[in-house]
């Protein structure tokens, strides 16, 4: 239990600074600063920046220790795909906070190629697509050993993994929609994203938040503290779309602006079109990548390596295993959050 609570302690606390920065940098643009002081801001926001991104590191090697060492209810594929997806987000996102930037007006912290928007919208699409893979994946297995349970029923599994193939689909199309809105500066193709995103986001947190319900033993404060999240980033994100996109759309039809054809759009992302450190110029985007470079990544890590409910006693029927792994788990499986408990002695057979 003393464990449990400083879990819980540390995460509540790495949540309240990045609340804090973050809700610093959405005040900033109403405080009157001096440039220069813009600057210093600029730098130590970044700098906090690469803190959070050594720290998310450490987080990924130590999770990938403890999932190399433990035992998966997950095929040893889907297991694979999980921890690659953490790996690749996590790196990802590294990548992006050293080097920030801003899409569709091409901001650029340094102006060096690997800053350019060409090979950071390249990344982020094989990072967003990685993390969405983890969700939908994670919400089909939870299903699934819960159906393995008799928890629930054969048509609401069904139901819930066609929804996390779903979750996977919706971020494809939503990454052509943001290759679209850059290339084109149509800024209707940025609200379909976020509000792709936003389904995707609210499919996942509903979907949990409904088998959570339905597993006996709740599935712990993580899974709850993920919902949460899911749910909170489905609801920015449609904000996102209809709150901010939607205007600038609107704002653009009248105006009758003239949108980029696709090669001369392209080129224009193997650039910088400004260079700046200056928080006048970040805030407002500082705020969101503030949280999604640091909670979004400490998802990533989690959903690589969730605890999934099965009983020992279902361990042997279960088709979620190879063959010969259902002897192993069935033995040490015990007085866990997985459910029932098996024999509390080694070398106890496997309940029949």
């Amino acid at each position: 239990m003393s464990t449990s609570c400083a879990q819980v302690a540390g995460v509540c606390a790495a949540c309240a600074a990045v609340f804090c920065v973050a809700v610093s940098m959405y005040i900033y643009p109403s405080l009157n600063v001096d440039s220069r002081d813009a600057e210093t801001g600029g730098w130590l926001w970044w700098g906090f920046m690469m803190i959070v991104s050594a720290g998310n590191m450490c987080l990924l090697a130590t999770s990938q220790v403890q999932a190399s060492r433990g035992t998966s209810l997950s095929p040893p594929q889907e297991k694979m795909v999980l921890r690659v997806a953490a790996v690749v987000f996590t790196f990802v996102c590294a990548y992006r906070s050293v080097l920030p930037r801003v899409d569709v007006p091409r901001t650029c912290w340094f102006d060096t190629p690997l800053n350019w928007v060409l090979f950071g919208r390249l990344a982020a699409t094989l990072a967003e697509v990685a993390w969405a893979t983890q969700m939908g994946l994670v919400l089909r297995r939870l299903a699934m050993c819960l159906h393995s349970r008799g928890e629930i029923s054969v048509a609401c599994s069904a139901r819930c993994s066609r929804a996390g193939i779903l979750v996977i689909a919706f971020a494809c199309i939503a990454e052509c929609c943001s290759w679209t809105n850059l290339i084109t500066e149509n800024n209707l193709f940025a609200v379909f994203e976020q509000f792709l995103w936003s389904v995707l986001f609210l499919t996942t947190a509903v979907g949990i938040a409904v088998l959570l319900r339905l597993w006996p033993a709740g599935g712990g404060w993580s899974w709850r503290l993920f919902a949460i999240f899911a749910l909170c980033s489905g609801l920015e994100q449609a904000y996102e779309a209809f709150g901010l996109y939607l205007p600038r759309f609107l704002e653009d039809q009248a105006d009758h602006k003239v949108y980029q054809s696709f090669l001369p759009g392209l080129r224009q992302l193997a650039e910088c079109h400004t260079t700046s450190q200056s928080l006048d110029v970040w805030a407002s985007d500082a705020a969101w990548m503030t949280h999604y470079f640091s909670v979004g990544v400490w998802s990533s890590i989690w959903l690589s390596n969730p605890i999934f409910p099965l009983s020992a006693e279902r361990v042997a029927d279960a088709s979620l295993l190879p063959v010969d792994g259902h002897r192993s788990l069935a033995h040490n499986l015990r007085n866990d959050t997985f459910g029932a408990v098996g024999s509390s002695k080694t070398n106890a057979q496997p309940p029949k």
